[in-house]
């Protein structure tokens, strides 16, 4: 054997368990990166599930809270409504009663038409300050004062007129200087009203968004 083939085959018995090694090496390597590549996926389609269900439930919450929002404004745009509607009344009652009560003779028919002005007026007030009661949490804190205002100055109203009927009927002379101003107290009542009907048609133009 020439000294070549003795250099071939020195190399030849070195190279091949290098080989051998670098190969075992890179197939390892290549079964790590699947491994790995496996649990990457498997962890991404873990996280991809978890980010939608994640967000199926946070939809489902906005729906909800949207539907709360919106059955919240519907009952408020009713209850302004209902309560629009009872103001006017009153407020025309209030004027037919006014009328009423400076004109009245003693005759019975004028009285008569008076009392019946008198208890539709209470009795309108009377349903407007139930459902405002019922339905007071459906409103902002500027209408609640107002509507709260209204109903406390309305029964204060009530209560100085019907000592006024009492003592006027029995003839009694009050020595406590006791006096009713109808104008006056009438007036008050229109100032506490005509406010809260403004503010419920502010309100109802936010409603229609103009």
């Amino acid at each position: 054997m020439n000294y070549p083939d003795y250099i071939y085959q020195i190399l030849g018995f070195v190279g091949l368990p290098a080989l051998f090694t670098l190969y075992l090496t890179e197939r390892l390597k290549g079964n790590i990166k699947s491994t790995y590549d496996q649990k990457l996926e498997e962890v991404k389609k873990e996280h991809s599930k978890e980010l939608a269900q994640f967000q199926s439930e946070l939809n489902y919450l906005k729906s909800k809270e949207n539907f709360k929002f919106t059955k919240l404004h519907e009952r408020r745009f009713e209850g302004l409504a209902e309560i629009y509607s009872y103001l006017s009344q009153l407020l025309e009652l209030l004027h037919l009663y006014s009328v009423s009560v400076k004109n009245q003779d003693t005759n019975n028919s004028d009285i008569d038409e008076t009392e019946e002005i008198e208890n539709n007026f209470r009795y309108t007030y009377s349903e407007s300050t139930k459902y405002i009661s019922r339905n007071m949490l459906f409103f902002d804190d500027k209408t609640e004062q107002l509507l709260v205002n209204y109903m406390i100055h309305c029964g204060n109203f009530f209560s100085t007129y019907d000592q006024l009927k009492y003592m006027q009927k029995k003839n009694i002379e009050d020595n406590l200087g006791f006096k009713f101003k109808f104008d006056s107290e009438y007036q008050k009542l229109e100032k506490l009203i005509f406010p809260l009907k403004k503010e419920i048609e502010k309100e109802f133009r936010k409603f229609l968004g103009e």
